[in-house]
């Protein structure tokens, strides 16, 4: 046994020894040198160049031009089938100009991912346009797009310095006929007053569609809005876009009116845009206009024909989706845009408005809890939740939740998730007519507008002083919009309130 692993030691001595001698040797060295390790090295014979003793060895001649790749540069050795390198380390310099790779000091090759402008402070540009210069180079980013150029915001209000901007969301003014003044008109004529916004966001289901043969109610709805000389920025709803005119008809009436901020978009559904609010050279706050979608029978084509399915051969520049909740280019589009907007703001705040609400509403209002449960027969809940008489609700917890949500989409959370983890801080929709309630939940406020008008179903103030949902229920309408500031100081909202037309319930600020 001891003899047969003194002749085993002995071989892999021998081996190693012949293995030593057949490679090449360290002799010539100038400087560091690191054997590349993916690179097997083949022995060369006398003829390939360089001294050699006979056996295998010799003495390396290194190459006075730079070898490279797009990580590393060295100096190769010349012999043949000799891959050892001088002075292999990592390239190292910066690029020369922007939108381009980086130049190694050393070698003056390109190399690394491609650089881009470093934007500083928004400011004004020439031509008075609000933008990024970047710190570079002569090129300048504008903060809302032109005619001629992308910016990184499509429409942007500017609040004077010195006070909180103040922003007031209306919902599902449904309009199914010409009564427009009785119904709807009048309540948000007051409120509009009374809250005096700077911006006017409307979270969908302008007009039931359906109705709306010629678009006579469409335009009716456009042109009182017009009047109230405010920016007011919409989106669709699920019954918007049964308009028998189609909805490309629809979106270029909104492109069309000078304070209506809308732009269709170039992704699924219609009405994908943003809308940012600033205060001199700050941007407090963006808004991403989101289509929800859910429409069960759009019309896109005009004159009345129906489109069931989304299909990129619908013509016109509309992409239909009859379920509800974002497709996936949506997500896409908010997602890239958001990352582009925080590399030249990163601290400006995020909100989302659109119709139909994401299942994790549910979870933000079962920790007062919210479970569902319906009255026999109908769809108000058992048990309905009005944070502003609820004691144990937190500050600035607000309204009313009278009716179960139907139909929630985003059941995996997977899209409120990356939406969070974009910074995303506030989430306002509409759609539940009888829900108006806005409560922070993981940091973020999930809000449903207040109802503004008495068209289809809406809470009211009973004589016994109970709140019910209902077409047309017998008591004072509960009908308004909810109102609520940003911060100048970061952009932060601060002081939600809902104003109801009236003041039935005694919960509208007094002025001073």
């Amino acid at each position: 046994m001891m003899r047969k692993r003194r002749l085993l030691a002995l071989f892999l001595a021998l081996s190693l020894g012949v293995g030593a001698l057949s490679a090449c040797g360290d002799k010539g060295d100038k400087g560091s040198s690191i054997q590349n390790p993916d690179t097997s090295v083949q022995t060369p014979d006398a003829s390939s160049g360089g001294s050699s003793n006979g056996s295998g060895e010799h003495e390396h001649v290194f190459s006075e031009e730079w070898s490279g790749n797009s990580s590393y540069h060295w100096h190769a050795c010349t012999v043949e089938g000799c891959t050892e390198k001088e002075s292999f380390v990592k390239h190292s310099g910066e690029a020369l100009i922007c939108n381009s790779k980086a130049i190694c000091s050393t070698c003056g090759r390109e190399y690394g991912k491609e650089v881009g402008h470093t934007y500083g402070a928004l400011q004004e540009l020439e031509g008075g346009v609000k933008g990024f210069g970047c710190e570079k180079c002569d090129a300048y980013l504008p903060l809302v797009t032109t005619e001629t150029e992308e910016g990184v915001l499509d429409f942007c209000v500017e609040v004077e310095a010195g006070r909180d901007p103040v922003i007031l969301q209306l919902s599902d003014t449904q309009f199914t006929d010409m009564n427009g003044e009785n119904k709807c008109y009048k309540y948000v004529r007051e409120t509009v007053a009374e809250t005096n916004p700077d911006l006017i966001l409307i979270t969908g289901d302008l007009v039931y569609g359906r109705f709306d043969k010629d678009g006579a109610i469409f335009l009716d709805f456009i042109e009182f809005m017009e009047t109230l000389n405010t920016p007011w920025a919409p989106v669709f709803g699920n019954h918007d876009n049964e308009c028998w005119l189609g909805v490309d008809w629809q979106c270029e009436q909104l492109e069309a009116a000078e304070n209506c901020l809308f732009k269709q978009g170039n992704v699924t559904g219609n009405g994908n845009y943003t809308v940012g609010v600033m205060q001199g050279n700050k941007l407090l706050r963006a808004f991403y206009m989101m289509d929800s979608n859910g429409c069960s029978s759009p019309r896109v084509y005009g004159n009345g024909e129906d489109v069931e399915k989304n299909m990129e051969s619908t013509p016109g520049k509309n992409l239909v989706k009859t379920s509800a909740g974002f497709d996936g280019n949506q997500v896409t589009w908010f997602t890239n845009s958001i990352k582009e907007l925080k590399e030249v703001v990163p601290d400006v705040k995020i909100s989302f408005a659109y119709h139909i609400q994401q299942a994790y509403f549910v979870k933000a209002y079962e920790q007062y809890g919210y479970n569902g449960q319906v009255k026999e027969g109908g769809s108000e809940l058992k048990n309905p939740l009005n944070f502003d008489t609820m004691e144990d609700a937190k500050e600035g917890d607000i309204g009313y939740l009278g009716r179960t949500m139907k139909g929630p989409w985003d059941t995996s959370f997977s899209v409120f998730a990356t939406m969070k983890n974009l910074g995303v801080d506030s989430i306002f929709v509409g759609h539940e007519h009888c829900n108006s309630a806005s409560v922070v939940f993981n940091g973020v406020r999930f809000q449903f507008g207040q109802k503004s008008s008495t068209y289809d179903r809406y809470n009211a103030l009973t004589s016994q002083g109970e709140i019910i949902g209902d077409y047309d229920p017998e008591g004072t309408p509960l009908i308004g919009g909810t109102a609520f500031y940003l911060s100048q100081e970061d952009g932060a909202i601060i002081n939600p309130y809902i104003y109801l037309y009236g003041d039935p319930l005694g919960l509208n600020p007094k002025k001073a």
